[in-house]
């Protein structure tokens, strides 16, 4: 796995390619304002919740065809995995959509671009620099606290100037996404350096389709779940992943 952050992916130099997802959604409600339609079947799939808890027990009703709107806000327990599908639904993903496209073909990316850990000076990291004491000890400190300080930041600048160089697609509310490229596994690239170890804290996309268009996925940042579009078998095999709760959905549904 990846311990550098977007690792084979290459900033997006325009937004054309993202013309039909905008040109699908713009002016749509529901699923229609997430995902976009013209495809076969479509999924909604729920985000693993912390402490490996199941909807089917923390909020079962939630696992029913959302013809109607479900009570909003939604329940406490599953407001944690709003907006990121997480790095082990993103790998389940990989493992079901890769083989409908095979591994050479380029995917296409959308991050939100107000995720704060993506921008310098958004976020704080707090270092913890030991007790010792005597007269050396605070200037070991001060030492410590530089040099662990110039390592985030030589591990934050690859990332800082790669979203810098994404193209920015306008989005509703301000959903701006930035757009970039690459093969579909550099999927388990996207997140940023681990200030407390050498890996990456690992985020899913909001956008994620391959160039032939041939399936969707779409995290909605507001939402616990996330939408898959594509071909009836594929979707069906999402749903049917024993590692996955998801409910088949129709395009014209509110949730």
């Amino acid at each position: 796995m990846s311990a550098v952050p977007f690792e084979g992916m290459s900033p997006a130099q325009g937004v054309d390619h993202a013309g039909w997802v905008i040109g699908s959604m713009q002016g749509q409600d529901g699923v229609a304002l997430v995902v976009p339609g013209g495809f076969d079947a479509y999924a909604r799939v729920m985000h693993p919740l912390d402490g490996g808890r199941r909807w089917s027990t923390v909020a079962p009703e939630y696992l029913e065809r959302g013809v109607d709107r479900y009570p909003y806000p939604f329940p406490e327990a599953v407001t944690a995995a709003e907006g990121d599908m997480g790095a082990a639904l993103v790998d389940v993903l990989l493992d079901v959509l890769a083989p409908a496209v095979g591994s050479r073909q380029q995917c296409h990316y959308g991050l939100w671009e107000g995720w704060g850990e993506l921008h310098a000076g958004s976020h704080s990291t707090y270092f913890a620099v030991g007790d010792e004491r005597g007269p050396l000890a605070a200037w070991r400190r001060r030492r410590a606290f530089r040099r662990m300080r110039s390592l985030q930041r030589r591990a934050e600048a690859p990332l800082y100037e790669f979203v810098s160089a994404c193209a920015v697609q306008p989005w509703r509310g301000g959903r701006d996404m930035l757009l970039f490229d690459g093969p579909i596994d550099a999927v388990a690239a996207i997140g940023t350096p681990d200030p407390f170890g050498s890996g990456l804290r690992r985020r899913g996309p909001q956008w994620w389709w391959p160039a032939d268009r041939r399936w969707f996925v779409a995290t909605e940042i507001d939402y616990p779940w996330t939408f898959v579009a594509g071909p009836r078998l594929l979707v069906a095999a999402v749903v049917q992943h024993p590692d996955v709760e998801a409910v088949p959905v129709q395009h014209e549904d509110a949730w």
